[in-house]
């Protein structure tokens, strides 16, 4: 399945997912809409992966209509915000689950991936 010409993007999404670990929640729903978005491309004739991807769709719609730009600003909404990532990164489990299982992304393009970010350095 690694073949897709979207597997180097999903790649990189993903590298860039792990570097904004510490980056707003807004940023990071942004890079897991577009890693899901990569992903229903890449499996949009997967039969077996359709239900997989409409549970991951409807989190994310869940979790664009519960953000709000103060869980990014103040420590005051704390509890709100930390019940947002973790349902957050229920979803990146979810995602990573599917990327895995089917293969969407193969070793080397990661280590390309990895070289060229390296090069930036």
């Amino acid at each position: 399945m690694t073949s897709n010409p979207l597997a180097y993007h999903l790649a990189e999404a993903l590298f860039s997912l792990i570097y904004s670990s510490g980056s707003t929640l807004y940023r990071r729903m942004n890079l897991v809409t577009f890693i899901y978005n990569c992903c229903s491309a890449m499996l949009k004739n997967a039969r077996d992966a359709q239900k997989e991807l409409e549970e991951i769709s409807r989190k994310i719609k869940i979790l664009r209509e519960s953000y709000e730009p103060i869980m990014d600003m103040y420590p005051a909404v704390f509890e709100k915000k930390v019940a947002f990532e973790m349902y957050l990164d229920k979803v990146i489990q979810d995602l990573l689950l599917l990327v895995n299982d089917f293969e969407l992304v193969n070793p080397r393009i990661m280590q390309e991936v990895y070289a060229a970010r390296w090069g930036e350095k």
